[in-house]
Order: structure tokens, then sequence, then C-alpha cells
């Protein structure tokens, strides 16, 4: 079992988007947390361990309000944001709309951010074997003292376990590579 906590790169070298988007969240008072090889990679022993991973997954509270604080903080951001709808296709969102948002709490749709740099945020309203209040419950609270703010990440064992249980093949893979070297460094 780890004792040391997470790994956090040094933010004085470099500026985060990452970083900047969950701060710009936290500026609009949305409740999130990081998860999946996002959330992971906060828990490398070093910059060797963290993984390679194409978006950055964020845990987003599942109700109206919290959903539209999102949607405003998105936009204010200058980040695209769409959703996908029920036909898997996506729609862009141009506006905060309290309509929508209870719309997407409901349907428990994935909104899809995209900012400076290619980056890709997957806004995830479910993970597989947990609540939002569950993951928040045991999450670890990080601070990025460049840009002055804290965020949430869930915890290690939590975040894998969520892997075993979507039971995809690539999680499945995924856990049996890195399990080891993430619990025990």
């Amino acid at each position: 079992m780890r004792t040391a906590g997470p790994f956090v790169p040094r933010s004085a070298d470099f500026l985060s988007p990452q970083h900047a988007f969950l701060k710009a969240l936290s500026r609009e008072k949305v409740e999130y947390l990081v998860v999946g090889v996002s959330g992971i990679n906060y828990y490398a022993k070093d910059a060797r361990q963290v993984i390679s991973t194409m978006d950055y997954d964020v845990f987003i509270r599942p109700d109206a309000e919290n959903l539209l604080r999102v949607v405003r903080a998105v936009l204010r951001h200058k980040c695209g944001l769409s959703y996908l709808n029920q036909d898997k296709k996506l729609v862009a969102i141009h506006k905060p709309n309290l309509r929508l948002c209870s719309k997407l709490a409901e349907n428990k749709s994935v909104l899809l951010a995209t900012g400076p740099y290619h980056t890709v945020y997957d806004l995830v309203q479910e993970i597989s074997g947990f609540t939002y209040d569950q993951m928040r419950a045991k999450a670890v609270k990080l601070k990025d003292k460049k840009l002055g703010f804290s965020f949430s990440v869930g915890r290690l064992e939590d975040l894998l376990e969520s892997k075993r249980r979507a039971g995809r093949p690539k999680d499945i893979l995924f856990i049996k590579k890195f399990k080891d070297v993430l619990l025990n460094p």
C-alpha cells in the first residue's frame, strides 16, 4: 500500500492546460474530481510512470445546477462544448440553459470540452462501480500552487476498481499491466 501520497508534477516549471481548465471549473464552484487514467497519473512515483492518454477525465456531480455551472465555466474558458445525444451524435452547446442541463443530468450525458493545444476533456456523470458521492468521500485533495487552487482526485484503489468493474478489454489490459507498479512503487 502506498503511503507517500500522490506524485504531483512541479507546476512551477510549466502551465498545465488541464490545471487551467480545472481552475476554471473551480472558479464557477463546479463539483468535480479527476478520474480515469488522468486521475491515476497523479499517483505515479515519478514522470516515468505517467501513462499517456488522449483525454482528461473529470467526474462531475450529476445534477442540473452543477451542469449549468459546468457549461458556464467551459464556455468562459473559451473551450468548445458538446454532448452525446441519445443517437450518439455530438451536439454543440453555445450558451448556458437550465432546461438543457436538466435533460443532460437526467440522461447522465457525457459532455466533451475541447480546448487549446488539442486538449479534450471528458466530463462524465457516472463511472463504473461508484456514485459521485462514493468516489468523492475518499478522494485526495491536491493543490496547484502556481495557479493557486485545489482540486480532488479519486483515490487510486477506487480508480483501479472502477476500471476493473468497467470490464472493457482495454481496462483489463491496463490493470494487468499497471496495477502492481502503481500500488507497489
